[in-house]
């Protein structure tokens, strides 16, 4: 009996999106050594321009940012690559914000500032395969 075939998954790449540098620097010291490929943006702009021009399977926004918020722009991205999937980092929230966005899909999972390594590592590991998971479902 013959074994399915495997379908070829897209490279792990992961969007982090702060305006804060040191964060940004913080979380990807902890991604590196997983082998995700990183990418990083200091605002919904530039994030934007990143996911136009790369395949990116998860999205990770802080709350607050110059220009547009993290829910905000994550609604913004689940219209325009709606198999991404996307999650809120933050110390600060409107927590009824937070569970509409949740609610309505733009967010998958929101974390807290300052975040568990281990906590973070497992979100980002169920979100990949969450999108894994809805690649092979639609590909033919």
């Amino acid at each position: 009996m013959p074994l399915p075939v495997q379908k070829d998954l897209p490279e792990r790449t992961l969007l982090l999106v702060d305006d804060e540098p040191s964060i940004s620097v913080g979380r990807a010291r902890i991604l590196r050594r997983e082998g995700y490929t990183l990418l990083f943006a200091a605002n919904p702009a530039e994030a934007l321009e990143l996911l136009a021009r790369h395949p990116v399977g998860v999205v990770i926004s802080d709350f607050r940012m110059p220009g547009m918020d993290g829910v905000q722009f994550l609604d913004k991205v689940r219209g325009l690559y709606p198999q991404s999937v996307r999650m809120i980092l933050s110390g600060y929230a409107d927590v009824e914000m937070i569970t509409g966005a949740i609610n309505r899909g733009a967010v998958f999972r929101f974390l807290h500032k300052p975040w568990d390594d281990r906590e973070l590592l497992e979100a980002v590991r169920d979100a990949f395969e969450r999108f894994e998971l809805e690649v092979v479902a639609i590909a033919p």
